[in-house]
C-alpha cells in the first residue's frame, strides 16, 4: 500500500498527473485503509475542484455537475479518514480546510464558516498546542471578518510560538488594514 501511497504523491505533486495520482491512491487504499491515503485521495479531488471551477470551457450544467461529483468525492475521503482515525488531528483540520475553501462560494444551505469552525476546534481538541491550528483559525476569522477573534487566535499561536512569524506578519497585515501603522511597525 504505501508503495502506492508514494506513487499516488509523485504522480500529484511531480508530474501534475491527478488521474493517475487518483488511480494509484485509490490503489493503495485497496490494500490499507489509512487516513493518511483518504487525505491523499481528498486533496487530489481538492485540486480537481479547483481545475472544474476554473475551466472556462464548461458549460453551466456540465460545471455543476462535475463540481457536485468532485465535490462529494472530496467531502466522502474527509469523511473516511476521519472515521480511520478519528484521534488524528489532521483528519479534521483537511475537513476545516475543504470547508473554508467553499466559504466564498456561498453555497446554498452550507454554512461552510460554521462547519470549518467546527472542524478545526476538533483539530484544536485534539491537538491543544499546535500554534499552526490556531493560526488557521486566525485566518477563518478574517475571512469571516472578525478581525477581534482573529487577533485573539493569532496571540494564543504567540503563546505557543513566541517566535511564529506568520503569525506576527498575520498581526501585522491586521493592524495595517486597520490603519494602525504604529503597531504594525512594531509587531
Amino acid at each position: 500500500s504505501n508503495y502506492y501511497f508514494q506513487k499516488s504523491a509523485y504522480a500529484a505533486n511531480v508530474d501534475g498527473n491527478l488521474a493517475e495520482a487518483e488511480l494509484y491512491a485509490t490503489r493503495a487504499l485497496s490494500f490499507d485503509k489509512l487516513d493518511a491515503y483518504y487525505r491523499l485521495l481528498g486533496q487530489i479531488y481538492f485540486v480537481n475542484v479547483g481545475s472544474i471551477l476554473n475551466n472556462q470551457t464548461l458549460s453551466a450544467e456540465e460545471l455543476r455537475n462535475q463540481f457536485t461529483t468532485a465535490l462529494q468525492k472530496l467531502a466522502d475521503s474527509a469523511n473516511r479518514a476521519e472515521a480511520a482515525d478519528p484521534k488524528n488531528y489532521q483528519n479534521y483540520q483537511f475537513s476545516g480546510q475543504i470547508f473554508e475553501a467553499l466559504i466564498p462560494l456561498n453555497i446554498p444551505g452550507v454554512n461552510a464558516y460554521a462547519q470549518a469552525l467546527s472542524k478545526y476546534n476538533q483539530a484544536l481538541t485534539l491537538n491543544p498546542h499546535n500554534p499552526t491550528l490556531y493560526l488557521t483559525l486566525a485566518r477563518l476569522e478574517i475571512a469571516n471578518k472578525d478581525n477581534k477573534k482573529a487577533k485573539e487566535y493569532i496571540a494564543k499561536a504567540l503563546k505557543e510560538k513566541t517566535n511564529y512569524t506568520d503569525a506576527v506578519f498575520l498581526l501585522s497585515q491586521i493592524q495595517v488594514q486597520e490603519g494602525d501603522l504604529r503597531s504594525a511597525i512594531q509587531s
